[in-house]
């Protein structure tokens, strides 16, 4: 109902009595860890006054934190507009406030470095969310370098098989994390 990815989301799953929500990490081009699904802002940002992006395939990486703010993110809903791209750091924070237990979706897309890795483990931190967050990835290195940085932390290794070899080598590769 409310826009992906976004507080009010977050805010709504829960009022609705949700206890469990999953949101994916970018960084902008500042290195500020924040809540977006896709590298481009495209499918949903807005400009301020609500109308479509002119501009095709803005990457969240070659943005600042604050080129970001001036958008409106959205997707067209109305109901939450002015809603701006949140901070990792604040959707931590409503995690803790609202007890909900965050699962932190490292994108195979996202070409992460290690040391952004450590930054996010370190934030969470930071939060007191520690042992109370689950990290979730389609990369199995990313897992790694969460697990080094935090060897008790909740993994999940995310997979996409078709077929029982694939599946086979899917349950090794993460028995192995």
């Amino acid at each position: 109902e409310a826009p992906e990815n976004t507080l009010p989301a977050f805010e709504l799953s829960a009022e609705m009595g949700y206890q469990y929500v999953e949101t994916d990490i970018s960084f902008t081009s500042d290195e500020v860890p924040v809540l977006l699904h896709n590298p481009s802002i495209n499918s949903i940002a807005r400009n301020p006054d609500g109308s479509e992006l002119e501009q095709e395939d803005i990457q969240i990486s070659e943005i600042t934190y604050e080129e970001a703010l001036r958008y409106d993110f959205t997707g067209g809903n109305e109901a939450y507009k002015g809603t701006k791209i949140a901070r990792l750091d604040e959707f931590l924070d409503l995690c803790r406030e609202k007890s909900l237990h965050p699962y932190l979706e490292l994108k195979n897309n996202g070409d992460y470095t290690k040391e952004q890795v450590s930054v996010l483990v370190k934030l969470v931190r930071e939060k007191g969310m520690e042992g109370k967050a689950s990290w979730i990835s389609f990369e199995k290195s990313y897992l790694e370098w969460v697990r080094e940085e935090d060897p008790k932390a909740r993994l999940g290794f995310l997979v996409a098989v078709a077929d029982e070899d694939g599946m086979e080598e899917a349950v090794t590769s993460a028995s192995n994390l």
